[in-house]
């Protein structure tokens, strides 16, 4: 295609091949083998659901010392919004050990954490966070919308949990129901409230490569 970079062509062939990942262990061989590029690339691509996560979350606490973890962290984008607006009690959680060492030296986070939420249980306390973000990273060969009730244990009652997915292209619109259905579950066992649900046109921008961009939603949850 006329004025696209092989960047431009590289980058789009491996978040096709994400889309095609049939279990976390195939994703996680992704990330990891794209952790040193992983940034210039998705941005490249017009990338903005970092943008989405942090601005949710300075419509709701404004406190500077809220303790956040940043679940998916990967390479720190979201931490580094949240650093570029003078938020540093802030811990990543990532399965990638390579995106977390590209995340370790941009020196926004105060711990890091390499593991995945869909292990046991993970080593957190109960009521640790005012906010948990999980930015990209609910798929079907991602996190699981079953994994929602692990990160609704970890935050303090009235806390937040703002999760940015994307919605098209299909299967993704399929799974982001199957997630609202998760989520009308918690409803129901009195686990959250003050359901939000946003959706917004560009979670990637729309580029010469890919002219109608790839729409997302923003959901917001109150931990009860």
């Amino acid at each position: 295609m006329e004025g696209t970079t092989s960047a431009e062509i590289r980058s789009t062939e491996i978040v096709n091949s994400l889309q095609r990942c049939t279990t976390e262990e195939e994703a996680l061989k992704v990330y990891n083998s794209w952790s040193d590029t992983y940034d210039q690339d998705v941005l490249g691509l017009g990338y903005n659901a970092h943008k989405y996560t942090v601005n949710k979350m300075l419509k709701l606490v404004t406190g500077k010392e809220t303790r956040i973890l940043d679940v998916a962290a990967g390479t720190g984008l979201v931490g580094s919004e949240l650093y570029e607006y003078g938020y540093t009690n802030v811990d990543a959680l990532d399965p990638s050990g390579e995106s977390l060492a590209i995340a370790e030296k941009k020196e926004v986070y105060k711990k890091l954490m390499c593991c995945a939420v869909g292990e046991d249980k993970l080593d957190i306390d109960e009521d640790s966070y005012d906010v948990v973000t999980a930015c990209g990273c609910f798929g079907y060969n991602l996190m699981q919308p079953n994994h929602l009730q692990k990160l609704v244990r970890i935050v303090k009652s009235g806390g937040y949990i703002i999760v940015v997915t994307r919605r098209s292209p299909p299967p993704n619109d399929v799974f982001c129901g199957e997630l609202r259905e998760c989520i009308q579950q918690l409803k129901r066992r009195y686990l959250v409230n003050d359901v939000t649900i946003e959706d917004i046109p560009d979670y990637f921008s729309a580029t010469e490569r890919n002219p109608s961009g790839v729409s997302g939603v923003v959901i917001t949850l109150r931990v009860c």
